[in-house]
C-alpha cells in the first residue's frame, strides 16, 4: 500500500500540472490578443495613410482649380476686355465732355436732424393717407 505522504505528493504534482496548463493557456490567450491588437492597429495605420493620400490628392486638385479660377477671374475683369465688350456688344462709347454731370454730395445727416425732417413731412403723409385710406382686413 501507498503511504499517505506519497498520496499527498501525487495530488500536489497533479494539481500543479493543471495550474501550469491554465497559466500557459492565459499567457497564450494574452499573446494572441496582443498580436490581434497589433495587426488591427497596423491595418488602421495603413487605412489612415491611404485616406491621407487621397485627401492630399484632392487638396492638390482643388488648389489647381483655385489657381485656374483666379486666372479666369483676372482675365474676365481686365479693363481691356471690359472696354471691348462695352464698345462691341453694348455699343457704348467714352463720354463726351458735356455729357458728364456731377451731382453734389449731401452732407452727413445726424439722427436728430433726420427725425426732425421726418416729423416735418409727417403732416403731408397724413394728408395723403386721408386721400388713400388703408384697406381694413
Amino acid at each position: 500500500m501507498m503511504r499517505q505522504g506519497a498520496v499527498r505528493i501525487a495530488r500536489r504534482s497533479a494539481g500543479t500540472g493543471h495550474a501550469w496548463q491554465r497559466r500557459s493557456m492565459w499567457v497564450a490567450i494574452g499573446l494572441a490578443a496582443a498580436m490581434l491588437a497589433a495587426v488591427w492597429e497596423r491595418s488602421e495605420v495603413v487605412s489612415l495613410g491611404y485616406d491621407v493620400g487621397q485627401l492630399r490628392k484632392s487638396r492638390d486638385i482643388e488648389l489647381q482649380r483655385h489657381r485656374a479660377l483666379i486666372l479666369e477671374s483676372a482675365s474676365l475683369s481686365s479693363l481691356e476686355r471690359v472696354d471691348r465688350l462695352a464698345a462691341v456688344e453694348l455699343g457704348l462709347t467714352p463720354a463726351k465732355p458735356g455729357q458728364i454731370q456731377l451731382i453734389p454730395e449731401r452732407p452727413a445727416v445726424s439722427p436728430s436732424s433726420l427725425l426732425a425732417e421726418l416729423k416735418a413731412k409727417a403732416p403731408a403723409a397724413k394728408a395723403s393717407a386721408k386721400v388713400f385710406p388703408k384697406e381694413r382686413p
